[in-house]
């Protein structure tokens, strides 16, 4: 290899790290708890995880709100021009089969003593354990005692930056409540509602998915160079 050619792979190496270490983050939401109701294929007592990815970069909307007392990101369905809030919807049953999330609305909310997350789509975009169609979710956490050291931003800050400062798993105790439903639509186009309850959650950051991919890329150029390297030694001593 060239030493012209050395130099870029060295040069695009260095580029796919360093935008890994300064590209934004997305915030994972993992929810763990048991079903409440035996509906939608979940049955009463099941235990159930599901996670919630938000958006890297979610832009200020003229719906999302912060003030002293909470602090709102908000995807209006009206709204066109932004993106679906949640990146992704993952856990126990949930079948993801590729709808359009755009034209839908989705809000995270964070209070002195709540969080709460919600969504309500029209498309096909999740489905329940026996099939059924996803229309919307509410997972709502109001601790008894304080569980999330709150501080409002009262202006619009990024929610990846926001909640990095929440990063950590959290009991919510037997007294505290954690509680949420799914409503899924079935073929007899009859609503189920699944009922949760939730004993914990866990909030988390991680780069998005492409950004793992440069990262990929990086650490496979500096191999390559490590290996090259090593050749050239051996082919010298050789000589």
């Amino acid at each position: 290899m060239s030493y012209r050619n050395l130099l870029r792979m060295v040069a695009l190496g260095c580029m796919a790290l360093t935008l890994v270490a300064t590209s934004p983050a997305q915030t994972v939401f993992t929810l763990t708890g048991e079903a409440t109701s035996t509906a939608g294929g979940y049955t009463t007592g099941q235990a159930v995880t599901f996670s919630l990815t938000l958006i890297p970069g979610f832009p200020n909307t003229p719906t999302s709100t912060f003030s002293s007392t909470g602090d709102t990101w908000d995807k209006s369905v009206l709204d066109d021009s932004t993106p679906f809030l949640f990146a992704s919807f993952t856990g126990t049953g949930i079948a993801s089969i590729g709808g359009a999330l755009g034209n839908n609305s989705a809000s995270v909310q964070m209070g002195a003593n709540s969080l709460a997350f919600a969504f309500v789509v029209t498309g096909d975009a999740w489905t329940t354990p026996n099939g059924d169609r996803i229309e919307a979710i509410s997972f709502t956490l109001n601790p008894a005692s304080p569980v999330f050291s709150f501080t409002p931003s009262e202006t619009y800050v990024n929610p990846a930056d926001y909640f990095a400062a929440y990063v950590g798993e959290y009991g919510l105790g037997g007294a505290s409540i954690g509680v949420g439903e799914i409503l899924g639509r079935n073929e007899e186009d009859n609503t189920e509602r699944i009922d949760l309850n939730f004993s914990k959650i866990g909030v988390n950051t991680v780069p998005e998915p492409s950004i793992w991919a440069l990262a990929g890329l990086g650490a496979a150029v500096v191999g390559g160079l490590t290996l090259q390297r090593r050749r050239a030694q051996r082919s010298g001593s050789k000589a």
